[in-house]
């Protein structure tokens, strides 16, 4: 399933809230291509019957349990390297081609009024794009192998029946099995169970990215020679408590905007409405937090 993370959106928003309304369509469309390319990890799992309650090994009972190290393979590197160098150079060359308008807007009001023509707006560096995106990958590989890691806490500490719905693939499982056990129970029943279904699925997702995201923010004020060891503790305090906001509120609007999709058509329709309550709360809760935090 898609975040725009991604993964996380976070760090992809632009300071001006004007800029980030600017870049939203772009965004939302490179959004939606990282859903697709994203891997279904537990798919094969949500294609299984549940078996019986009985004492059997890890390993026998999530055979599509990924490493650890998956996440270092040189295909999803890659992918994720090009997924996001590319939003950041859509992200720039649309602000860039917002500009060129802007100007041949005003342009034609000088000629009009007999007036000088504005200068025409430089051609954009696109050096630090391939920096940012870079930085990008390296976020996003952190939360996937955070979230291995959680995977493998999930199956060893939680018992089998609460650790299947966690790492089931909700896209599939809704597909393929819960849109056809349920298929004449009434809406509302439909959507809890499509509901609970996505949030579990994607609960790990979010728990990852909350952890490097407070991880990444506590390194930054760590690093700040313009505050004393009381106010950095506040802030990594602060900084971690909103962005545990941030990801409970995005997971809980995911799970809602997915089932909404799923009862409309379950596989695409779950798709999209991920995708959209993910690109919409994900942008919302980084302006809100940037304003609080104040970068």
């Amino acid at each position: 399933m898609a975040k725009i993370g991604c993964a996380s959106l976070l760090d992809l928003v632009p300071g001006e809230t004007g800029a980030v309304a600017k870049t939203f369509f772009s965004t939302a469309a490179t959004a939606a291509i990282y859903g697709y390319m994203r891997p279904s990890v537990f798919t094969a799992i949500a294609k299984t019957a549940p078996v019986q309650k009985s004492v059997v090994p890890v390993h026998e009972e999530f055979p599509t349990l990924k490493t650890i190290s998956s996440s270092f393979a040189p295909n999803y590197l890659l992918k994720t390297v090009v997924k996001n160098v590319g939003i950041q150079f859509l992200m720039k060359f649309n602000r860039y081609l917002l500009e060129v308008l802007d100007h041949e807007r005003a342009s034609l009001e000088a000629s009009e009024k007999g007036e000088e023509v504005p200068e025409a707006p430089t051609t954009p560096d696109f050096t630090p794009v391939l920096f940012t995106g870079l930085f990008q990958s390296a976020r996003e590989v952190t939360v996937m192998t955070v979230r291995r890691v959680y995977e493998r806490l999930a199956v060893t500490r939680l018992p089998r029946v609460h650790a299947e719905a966690i790492l089931l693939e909700s896209r599939s499982y809704i597909r393929d099995i819960l849109s056809l056990r349920h298929a004449k129970d009434p809406l509302l029943k439909r959507l809890a169970t499509y509901q609970s279904a996505t949030l579990h699925s994607v609960a790990l997702f979010y728990a990852a990215e909350c952890t490097v995201a407070s991880s990444l923010y506590a390194i930054q004020t760590a690093r700040r020679s313009d505050l004393t060891a009381g106010q950095k503790i506040a802030l990594v305090s602060k900084g971690a408590a909103l962005h545990l906001l941030r990801c409970s509120v995005t997971l809980a609007m995911v799970s809602v905007g997915a089932a909404l999709g799923s009862a409309i058509k379950p596989g695409v329709g779950t798709f999209v409405g991920h995708v959209g309550t993910d690109v919409i709360t994900s942008i919302t809760m980084s302006i809100f937090i940037r304003s609080v935090l104040g970068n």
